[in-house]
């Protein structure tokens, strides 16, 4: 078997070199010193790369086309950069993959991955990393997991059996991003603390998508177009905002804030709808908005400002809101079909109003203490009220 072994070793402050090879080949890159430069293309099959960066403004770039690629790289020092483009492959033949590991600070990490079988694992080390993947089309994966201080992380995936994973430790400034536009997605964004931001966006089929932050200014966006969905954020405290948008077939959605500013939105449009909310403590909000088939709604707010609203349209609604003490307010309206709503609201400034227009209402608000407030107004069917 024809075997061709391409070795590029930089060692100079400054330099550039190229390198490239067939069938079966390996490829290895060391740099150690300052602003050099390397350029690797393979074509073929079984084709590898290997980069070590050491010292500071570094950069690679391979370009890989063919089956069963591979590229492993690893960036120590400061300011390398490593950008590899994959195309082509067969799930049959072997797919390609990219492997990146950083240790240091300022490391950017480009992926670039077109047709089969792709897969991606970014591993950042220390401060002020970035990662960047994009993948097209057959078997996606990704996995990025970065460390400390002002993170990016951006997964762009396409279709097919998609997956995707973006964890952030010991953030700072955080941020995720990951969009995947069809076929099996999954998604999960887990940060840590500081000025997080999560966003995930998936457009058809087997969805589920999950954000978890923990602490600090978090917000967090779900959208998810079509089929499966399942959608929960997490975040545990201050500045909150969580935001769930999902649009058709079998809907369950999550968010639960802890402490501070909270507010949590969730829009689902149809289907087997359910949604939950459940937030502690400080400024909350809550909006849960449902528009048919077999919806089901619940808020709970733990105390102080309050306000808490659900909407919900047709087929077989019910739903809940309950909240502890302070600013309260609670609105629940459902026009059509299923009906039944109930809120608490255990003392403080109280006030409720439930609107159920058409078919087999039932209402049921309880509100102790302080200066409540309550107006039920259900129109044509079932009615009955318990204030």
């Amino acid at each position: 078997m024809f075997k061709l072994k391409t070795l590029v070793v930089a060692m100079l402050s400054v330099g550039a070199a190229q390198a490239y090879a067939a069938n079966d080949s390996d490829a290895l890159v060391h740099q150690n010193g300052v602003s050099q430069q390397a350029t690797i293309y393979q074509a073929g099959s079984r084709q590898n790369s290997d980069t070590t960066q050491l010292g500071t403004n570094n950069t690679v770039t391979v370009d890989q086309f063919g089956a069963r690629h591979s590229v492993d790289g690893f960036q120590d020092g400061e300011g390398n950069n490593l950008t590899t483009k994959q195309q082509g492959g067969s799930r049959i033949f072997g797919g390609s993959s990219i492997r990146s590991s950083s240790v240091g600070n300022w490391h950017d990490v480009n992926v670039d991955q077109t047709g089969v079988g792709n897969s991606a694992q970014i591993d950042q080390t220390t401060w002020n990393n970035d990662a960047v993947v994009y993948q097209d089309g057959n078997g996606n994966g990704a996995d990025v997991d970065q460390s400390g201080w002002n993170n990016k992380v951006t997964v762009n995936q396409d279709g097919y059996l998609n997956g995707a994973t973006a964890a952030q430790d010991s953030t700072e400034s955080g941020r995720a991003f990951i969009y995947q536009d069809g076929s099996f997605n999954q998604a999960a964004t887990y940060q840590s603390g500081s000025h997080s931001r999560a966003t995930i966006d998936q457009d058809g089929q087997t969805n589920l998508a999950r954000a978890d932050q923990t602490g600090v200014r978090s917000t967090s966006w779900i959208g998810q177009d079509g089929n499966l969905n399942i959608a929960a954020t997490q975040q545990w405290g201050t500045d909150g905002n969580a935001s769930i948008d999902q649009e058709g077939s079998v809907n369950i959605a999550n968010a639960a804030q802890s402490g501070a500013m909270n507010t949590s939105y969730i829009n689902q449009d149809g289907n087997a709808n359910l949604a939950t909310s459940s937030q502690g403590g400080a400024s909350n909000t809550s909006n849960i908005d449902q528009d048919g088939d077999l919806n089901l709604a619940e808020t709970s707010q733990h105390g102080t400002d309050g306000n808490a609203s659900v909407v919900q349209n047709g087929d077989l609604n019910s739903a809940t809101a309950e909240q502890l003490s302070a600013g309260n307010d609670a609105w629940i309206t459902q026009t059509g079909n299923g009906n039944l709503a109930t809120t608490g609201q255990w003392d403080d400034l109280n006030d409720a109003a439930i609107v159920q227009t058409g078919d087999l209402h039932e209402a049921v608000v309880s509100q102790w203490g302080a200066r409540n407030e309550a107006n039920v107004n259900q129109d044509g069917l079932g009615q009955m009220a318990t204030v």
